[in-house]
């Protein structure tokens, strides 16, 4: 085999690792959603919940349990956007790129909030809510 078909077979392995480790890691009561735009309407709610959870427990100055719940609220807004994705109607992006807005001004609070021995997993959180948010805007700009 040629350096170069390797190279392309290791790339291709090494996506569909990726997609196996990603879709290991839904939350079930999403999965069980067949309607995609239901699902991705449950992930925003189930994020919001995560958040507010992630909120009263770094109040409550349980880290590990807040950075728990800020790595399910991740997940749910990845489920939102993957059923997005898979739905294909860019209408549909908007109201969850409100939403995921909002919840990215929320996280930004709580981040400015928390100690800064604390924010470690909360800041990283808040640049994958930017990606998050970033995707639903290229979904809304699709035609």
């Amino acid at each position: 085999m040629k350096p170069a078909h390797l190279k392309l077979l290791q790339s291709a392995l090494f996506v569909l690792m990726a997609a196996q480790l990603t879709f290991g890691r839904q939350i079930p009561e999403l999965d069980s959603e067949p309607d995609l735009v239901k699902r991705s309407q449950r992930a925003l709610v189930m994020a919001d919940s995560f958040f507010e959870d992630a909120r009263q427990a770094y109040t409550s100055n349980e880290i590990k349990k807040g950075d728990t719940r800020l790595e399910e609220m991740t997940k749910a807004l990845n489920v939102c956007v993957a059923a997005l994705n898979a739905v294909h109607k860019s209408r549909l992006f908007k109201p969850a790129e409100m939403r995921v807005m909002t919840l990215s001004r929320r996280l930004h609070t709580l981040v400015g909030d928390l100690s800064v021995d604390d924010r470690g997993w909360a800041e990283y959180t808040e640049r994958q809510v930017e990606a998050v948010h970033e995707k639903l805007l290229l979904g809304v700009m699709k035609k």
